[in-house]
């Protein structure tokens, strides 16, 4: 089902979550790239400005496999009052000629916040075969 409505390379179901909630599932994406690493260019890929009613948070972020790249938490409210949070990685990989992505959002913010040292660790896991 998530195929159909995500144009995604791959999908991650994110385990460390409580058994109880849904999982979280973290997309990638890679974009051939030509450009120059450039700050601007990862924070294009996080994007990180938030919506009117919302705020973002972005910091370096670096990869053992991908070096130093960006992570933006986002906060905003669906349009029936609910709260959400996104988070996502953006790396440069000039060996590859690729930009990487690396995204996920889940309507339960605290539960995210809980487990951002869990999904940082996750995303420094990841590489490309």
């Amino acid at each position: 089902m998530l195929r159909e409505r995500v144009e995604a390379d791959q999908a991650f179901p994110f385990g460390p979550m409580p058994p109880q909630v849904s999982p979280l599932v973290l997309f990638t994406k890679q974009f051939a790239c030509d450009e120059e690493h450039s700050p601007l260019h990862l924070s294009m890929l996080v994007e990180p400005e938030p919506s009117a009613d919302g705020h973002a948070d972005t910091a370096p972020f670096v990869s053992p496999h991908f070096g130093e790249g960006l992570r933006c938490v986002r906060r905003w409210t669906r349009p029936d009052g609910g709260p959400i949070t996104s988070i996502a990685y953006a790396w440069n990989d000039a060996a590859r000629g690729i930009d990487l992505v690396l995204k996920g959002h889940y309507d339960d913010p605290d539960l995210l916040e809980a487990s951002l040292d869990a999904i940082d660790d996750f995303a420094k896991s990841i590489w490309i075969t």
